[in-house]
């Protein structure tokens, strides 16, 4: 007698991202696994008409670009080329052969596809950048920036970590986390309003840790980050370095620029709020086609908001990363 083999039926769950809805669909394996990677912790049973609906697959990306303009590119480390097409409220990518995606923001529907083997950029290439687009077109505007929280007589408040890629942020946040300070995102923060008041907190997918970081912080070996697809990189998920809550949201407390490290001891010095403004709004005020604009108003109002609200310092980091948190906590006692 033959054997019946049965099919794993897909995967279809709801997320609720801080009260944004996504209802995703994947075929069982290694989509739904990345998948629960990164919105795992905003599971939910939920009778909620969702925001967004996706479907993801495996296949090969089309070529299409539903005839959107094209409005940005840039490289993926191995030299593969990312295009951006855009419109009012669409989004089509194509991330090097490897996956494509297409989202309509207003229709509240999107599609992405993966080439099999190469599951992994389903988390860094499509569904995050998916997600910021949801988010962005529900007023959660997204930072270029670390977030973790630090506790102060009158409760906890959200620290975030600036500056341009290299310059340090997830070393300094892997550092501060193991000292205690709960790690919300290593460089994604999430600002939105609640009652008129502005909260802060963080998009927690997986930390990517260079082989420079784990030289620094050797302890990181003892949680086995797993090795990214090229061999200079290591994920690690925030929830192994730093438990936290991941619907939590917070006050700002303090807004840190990062500075070149030096090799003598951990300098704070005062950052000047217009200054701050300017940096934080190259950082992450982006236009990139004129009806992208709402949105990057929208932004610029969030960025503003929190450097209105926060304690704003440099920071060039010292050799002695183990006493780093101490000069935290005190500069946001201050």
């Amino acid at each position: 007698m033959s054997r019946i083999r049965h099919k794993s039926p897909p995967f279809r769950g709801s997320f609720s991202f801080h009260g944004v809805v996504l209802e995703i669909s994947a075929p069982p394996g290694p989509l739904a696994e990345a998948v629960a990677g990164v919105l795992g912790p905003f599971a939910v049973d939920c009778a909620q008409p969702p925001v967004c609906r996706l479907v993801i697959r495996n296949g090969q990306p089309p070529a299409a670009d539903d005839g959107l303009k094209l409005v940005d590119r840039s490289l993926l480390s191995d030299g593969r080329e990312i295009r951006h097409f855009a419109d009012a409220h669409r989004r089509v990518s194509h991330i090097g052969g490897m996956a494509w995606h297409r989202l309509d923001l207003l229709g509240g529907e999107g599609e992405i596809v993966v080439l099999p083997g190469e599951e992994w950029c389903l988390e860094a290439g499509s569904l995050t950048p998916m997600l910021c687009e949801v988010l962005a077109w529900r007023q959660c505007h997204i930072l270029h920036g670390a977030t973790l929280v630090g506790q102060t007589r009158t409760g906890p408040r959200a620290v975030v970590l600036a500056g341009i890629s290299g310059a340090g942020k997830t070393t300094t946040a892997l550092a501060l986390a193991r000292a205690g300070l709960p790690l919300l995102a290593d460089d994604a923060t999430v600002l939105a309003r609640r009652d008129g008041a502005l909260r802060v907190f963080g998009l927690p997918r997986p930390c990517k840790v260079h082989r420079q970081t784990l030289a620094l912080l050797d302890w990181l070996r003892e949680l086995e980050p797993n090795p990214r697809w090229h061999c200079d990189e290591f994920l690690i998920a925030p929830q192994r370095v730093s438990p936290s809550d991941p619907n939590s949201e917070f006050p700002p407390g303090l807004l840190i620029g990062l500075l070149p490290r030096n090799s003598e001891a951990h300098r704070f010095e005062p950052w000047d709020r217009l200054d701050a403004m300017t940096e934080m709004t190259r950082q992450n005020v982006r236009a990139v086609h004129g009806l992208a604009l709402p949105t990057a108003a929208g932004c610029f109002e969030a960025v503003g908001d929190l450097v209105a609200n926060s304690r704003t310092l440099r920071l060039s980091v010292g050799p002695d990363l183990a006493s780093l948190a101490a000069g935290v906590r005190r500069e946001l006692e201050e």
